[in-house]
């Protein structure tokens, strides 16, 4: 009966020591599931900030095309200003050139008064 008592008390440290260990184990595990919590809280913050930096990003670059464009719409601008304004200063010199020779000046000869007439 002795013998089977310390059996008994052998069985029964060993079983408090399997608790102990399980209850350590169990611990560890729950140390483990709060960080994992943590980082998959982490996680989805940093997703959520990901997604929101593609989106700023999808909308500057749309607008980087939109002000590329308005660049080169004011380019052409420019360079159609710059041609007309060639044109227009070519065409005074040809102005000029025509009314030097229909209107001379005094001490040059001059038209007759039937055509002084139409020219003024």
């Amino acid at each position: 009966a002795e013998k089977e008592m310390v059996e008994i008390k052998m069985r029964n440290l060993k079983l408090l020591k399997m608790t102990e260990n399980l209850e350590e184990k169990n611990r560890n595990q729950e140390v483990q599931i709060g960080e994992y919590e943590k980082l998959r809280e982490s996680h989805l913050q940093l997703k959520k900030k990901d997604d929101q930096s593609k989106s700023r990003i999808a909308e500057l670059e749309t607008r980087i095309v939109v002000l590329v464009e308005a660049v080169r719409g004011r380019e052409r601008v420019e360079e159609e200003k710059e041609k007309l304004e060639k044109m227009l200063t070519e065409q005074q010199k040809i102005i000029k050139l025509a009314l030097a020779r229909i209107l001379p000046r005094k001490g040059e000869v001059s038209f007759c008064q039937e055509h002084v007439g139409l020219i003024r």
